[in-house]
Formats: C-alpha cells, sequence, structure tokens
C-alpha cells in the first residue's frame, strides 16, 4: 500500500526542510529522503541515518537529481552544499552486499513507482519494470566485489560510474 511522506524538522519559517517516505515491497524496504533548503544562500548538508529514523547499517544513498552516489557508507554522509531554493532527493537502499538496484532516474520517486520486482536468484539480478509511455533515464545498480558485470538484456547503453552501472 501507499503512504504520504512524513514531514520532520527542523522547520524554516514553518516550512519543513526534511520529508521521509518509506517504500516498501515484497522484496525490499527503502526510504525516499529530501532535503529542501528554503533559505537564500547554499547550505551544508549531511544525511546522518539515526537522525532520520533508519538503523544504523550500511546503506547506498543516491542522488535522483545529480547522480551521486555514496555508499556502501556508514553513519553520516556529507551530501556538500543544497543551493538557495533548492532540495536534495535520496534514495535511501540498505546495502545488501550482491548487485542490487540503488536508484532510478525514470520517475520522480526513485523505483517506488516503476519498480514492479527485484530479483536475485542464481547470481543473476533481475528488475521489472512497469513504465507506460516512453520515458528518458537510467537505472543505478551497485555492483561490488567479486561481483561483475556480464551484461544487460533490454537496454540502450551501459556505462560505469565507480561502483555503480548505469544503465539506460
Amino acid at each position: 500500500g501507499r503512504q504520504p511522506a512524513a514531514v520532520l524538522p527542523p522547520y524554516a519559517d514553518g516550512l519543513a526542510t526534511r520529508m521521509l517516505l518509506p517504500v516498501e515491497r515484497s522484496w525490499e524496504r527503502w526510504w525516499l529522503a529530501g532535503l529542501f533548503n528554503w533559505t537564500d544562500d547554499p547550505r551544508l548538508a549531511r544525511f546522518e541515518p539515526q537522525q532520520w529514523g533508519i538503523a544504523d547499517k550500511p546503506y547506498h544513498l543516491y542522488d535522483a537529481w545529480t547522480g551521486q552516489h555514496s555508499g556502501a557508507a556508514s553513519g553520516s554522509v556529507d551530501l556538500g552544499d543544497i543551493p538557495a531554493h533548492g532540495v536534495r532527493l535520496l534514495a535511501v537502499h540498505e546495502h545488501l552486499g550482491r548487485p542490487q538496484l540503488v536508484g532510478s532516474s525514470l520517475h520522480l520517486l526513485g523505483g517506488a513507482v516503476e519498480l514492479a520486482n527485484e530479483t536475485w536468484v542464481d547470481n543473476v539480478l533481475t528488475l521489472t519494470l512497469v513504465c507506460p509511455g516512453q520515458r528518458h533515464g537510467c537505472l543505478a545498480v551497485f555492483v561490488p566485489e567479486p561481483h561483475a558485470y556480464l551484461s544487460v538484456q533490454g537496454a540502450d547503453s551501459v556505462e560505469r560510474s565507480g561502483d555503480v552501472l548505469l544503465v539506460h
């Protein structure tokens, strides 16, 4: 089922500076975290799982706007500046120690809408998408050692960015 995002303090002139949307599916639970800067100046941001009520376990952060990936991370992560009147929209996935989807730019909610299923069977990661209409974007798939990328079916192109494969 769907549930609304929770707004979290601190507040700036009555406006929430953080929102958290838990996403629960049969194969995984993850979160979408929004950090808002309502000021006229850039603001340094850090992500600290405990402040969001997220268990202190290794995790991945994927920024939907910039494509920046942090993970597998522990503790707090420096996010750099949020521009004036800007937002950081982060997908937060627990580190599973195997190839896994850590983000998507196919929809604003980073996998919560377009991902119909994810399975890891016989060392093969299978992602099932439901994307009505034509979409442009990519899936960010974390591939840790000793796993290796061999091939992707149904993709236009694949590029590597550190430990993440960007599947277009």
